[in-house]
């Protein structure tokens, strides 16, 4: 069972409710370094991980509680302002300085959010590149990430047939959040 969410504050009562059940638990939203020790707790996975002082304060947490965390780095392919991840020219200093400073985080991979107004052309190209980042930065820095997170519930089977081995299903299957909770 692979559960993922957006807000802490909603996923600590589920995961506290479903945590007798063998659950794996994704963080996928937007980070505030101030509750990284609570996201290190509740998770086991953080797929939004777009800055070194984010990683630093995952590690130390994760050092603390005596734990490991998956992580992916979020990659903003298209430089879109509104959206977390860092810039691919950016990327591979985040990834060493992870790799030599954050021995309690394990890159996993990779994790990209399309913008919605993409073509479908657009789109498989977005999900090649991140793909071929992949496999560039795994030889650069002789490393084995194996997740590509992305695919979401409107675009999932293209992401999956161009590349992805892990997809976001929210929309889908709970319809679209109420917008006054996105406030």
């Amino acid at each position: 069972h692979q559960f993922g969410e957006n807000y802490l504050q909603e996923a600590i009562p589920k995961i506290q409710a479903l945590n007798h059940l063998n659950c794996t638990w994704h963080y996928i939203g937007k980070i505030q370094t101030n509750k990284c020790k609570k996201i290190t707790q509740y998770f086991d996975w953080v797929q939004t991980v777009d800055r070194l002082e984010t990683a630093q304060k995952l590690n130390q947490a994760c050092q603390d509680l005596q734990k490991s965390l998956n992580i992916c780095i979020q990659i903003n392919l298209h430089d879109e302002i509104q959206k977390g991840g860092i810039s691919i020219h950016d990327a591979p200093l985040l990834i060493n300085a992870i790799q030599n400073t954050c021995k309690h985080l394990c890159l996993k991979g990779l994790m990209n959010i399309p913008p919605q107004q993409l073509s479908t052309k657009e789109r498989i190209e977005t999900y090649l590149k991140l793909q071929q980042l992949q496999t560039t930065w795994n030889q650069q820095f002789h490393l084995q990430m194996d997740t590509l997170s992305m695919g979401l519930s409107e675009d999932y089977q293209e992401a999956i047939l161009n590349g992805s081995t892990m997809v976001r299903i929210g929309t889908a299957l709970f319809g679209p959040r109420p917008i006054k909770e996105l406030l």
